[in-house]
């Protein structure tokens, strides 16, 4: 297996020339061992060998882990090499070249699907988990988002917090409006400057209270839509904060991952150990896969494998990314609901994903939360999940 790993990354890049009429691609490798090591590539941006870049946690630091990245020209050239990449993955993605990709950074991750993913009408992000100050930076910067997860309470208190609604972005502003007549109506109920003013501190302060709630939780997933999405990127390309200050990371951008090829990217595989285990008499194959299974891994691991074999999978998902896939698409009615998928499926032919696959990730419908264990059978042709 590891002499046909070696072949897989070349695979799609040799070529035999033809005296002067060109070249001809030559034919990939088709063999079992050649699509399984396939399955398990995928393309980062950065790449340092003597860090662990995912998953991406924001733990306590203690003072010997100090970054060994201190030099601000490496820093800086890491952060400019960082932006050449997030500017060409977003293009790709503009251009439905590229269905999705992640960013990971030590606080949150955001997930961003290409036009048509999941019944989606237009580009779309997703993040997730974020907090009060992350939402009330969007909402600075005039980013409008929603909150698909987030609960609706029925409540008496005569008011309504800024995550409420359709999100941050309609802010303080309709809060700043209402405050003046409010203050008049108080005053003329003969209500003195000074109780108005605690009446004022006291709302803000439980309206702070419950827009902190969610931070942090699936509730807190912030969905940014069409052409909010550039401002997004515009904001994420510069927003400092992205990146840790302390700690072994310290310096480094965030992880980009995507499972196509980018500029500025680097193949990486999955770690893979197997073994073979022999219980009542019976011998069976394991492999555990270690790494950033992206959605369509899943997908290719199973579809390689004989219709005539049964397999199961079991997964240990990352809990933050958890909330990714809970969020439905938007669909009017089935029938409409075909034709998106039609439309969707042709539009992101050249995106590098099969058509069966894109079949499934077009549909509005689809929704698997948590799936912990996926099992094949080869007896009735059947999936089950967990």
């Amino acid at each position: 297996m590891q002499t046909t790993a070696l072949t897989v990354p070349t695979s799609n890049l040799k070529c035999v020339r033809l005296g002067r009429r060109g070249i001809i691609l030559r034919p990939p490798d088709t063999s079992p061992n050649s699509k399984f090591h396939q399955c398990c590539q995928y393309w980062q941006q950065p790449s340092l060998p003597w860090l662990s870049l995912f998953p991406r946690t924001s733990g306590k630091v203690s003072e010997s882990d100090g970054s060994l990245i201190t030099n601000p020209t490496v820093k800086a050239s890491m952060q400019d090499a960082w932006k050449d990449s997030l500017r060409s993955l977003f293009q790709l993605l503009r251009t439905k070249q590229c269905p999705y990709f992640y960013v990971c950074s030590n606080n949150f991750t955001v997930l961003f699907r290409a036009a048509g993913i999941c019944g989606m009408a237009d580009v779309h992000v997703l993040i997730t988990p974020t907090t009060r100050g992350f939402r009330y930076m969007l909402k600075q910067e005039e980013i409008e988002f929603t909150m698909p997860l987030k609960k609706k309470r029925n409540s008496d208190q005569g008011y309504e917090t800024l995550d409420s609604g359709v999100g941050e972005s309609a802010g303080d502003s309709a809060f700043d409006e209402e405050e003046s007549p409010d203050e008049q109506w108080l005053q003329s109920m003969g209500v003195n400057a000074d109780d108005i003013k605690q009446i004022n501190y006291t709302q803000a302060k439980i309206v702070h209270k419950t827009e902190c709630e969610v931070d942090n939780s699936e509730q807190s997933l912030v969905l940014i839509e069409g052409v909010e999405v550039h401002s997004f990127y515009n904001f994420l390309i510069n927003c400092k904060s992205a990146t840790s200050t302390t700690g072994t990371l310290a310096g480094v951008p965030p992880t980009l991952l995507a499972p196509v090829a980018f500029n500025g990217a680097t193949l990486k595989s999955l770690k893979i150990r197997e073994s073979k285990i022999h219980v009542d008499n019976s011998d069976y194959h394991s492999l555990e896969i270690a790494g950033p299974i992206l959605p369509n891994t899943i997908h290719n691991l199973f579809a390689i494998n004989p219709p005539t074999h049964s397999m199961s999978g079991t997964f240990v998902s990352v809990p933050s990314t958890l909330p990714f896939s809970k969020v439905l698409g938007k669909s009017d009615n089935d029938d409409a609901s075909k034709r998106n998928v039609i439309f969707d499926k042709e539009n992101l032919s050249d995106c590098g994903l099969s058509s069966q696959i894109l079949e499934q990730f077009c549909k509005s419908d689809v929704c698997v939360t948590n799936v912990e264990c996926l099992k094949y059978s080869s007896d009735n042709k059947t999936y089950t999940w967990t």
